[in-house]
């Protein structure tokens, strides 16, 4: 890729994306914005910074990951996010009526924390892993 196209994923389109969310969400707000309109527009851009974040890390020059967990939290990150459109969805289209929000509120949470101790275990995994290897090829 060359400079300029790289220039524009990591930073352009993140930021274009997140303008644009943000955007609509105001052009559709509701006369009286409550907490659920609040909370979803700070938890959509999270979910998107996840999303473009993991691209951008990919991209980093001199990262130490192996391509096995830069796989492995691509898809785990990806799924983490549309399992997060999907509670955003579920609770704002069918539950909002019959749920208070503090029970959305610890959707999110539980979901966040399904994602974050699996991914930092991961990550302790892979550095080990390469701390190990090195080790071998030093004996060698």
């Amino acid at each position: 890729m060359t400079l300029k196209t790289t220039t524009y994923a990591s930073h352009v389109l993140p930021l274009l994306t997140m303008t644009v969310t943000a955007t609509l969400f105001f052009l559709f707000m509701p006369g009286e914005a409550g907490a659920l309109f609040w909370l979803n527009l700070c938890y959509t851009l999270v979910l998107e910074g996840v999303f473009f974040g993991w691209m951008g890390f990919l991209r980093l020059p001199g990262k130490e990951t192996s391509p096995v967990f830069d796989l492995v939290m691509g898809v785990y990150s990806l799924v983490y996010v549309l399992a997060g459109v999907a509670v955003m969805l579920a609770y704002g289209l069918l539950l909002s009526n019959f749920m208070d929000i503090k029970w959305y509120v610890a959707a999110i949470l539980v979901i966040t924390l399904l994602w974050l101790i699996p991914a930092f275990l991961m990550a302790e995994t892979d550095a080990h892993h390469k701390q190990y290897n090195d080790n071998l090829r030093r004996r060698d």
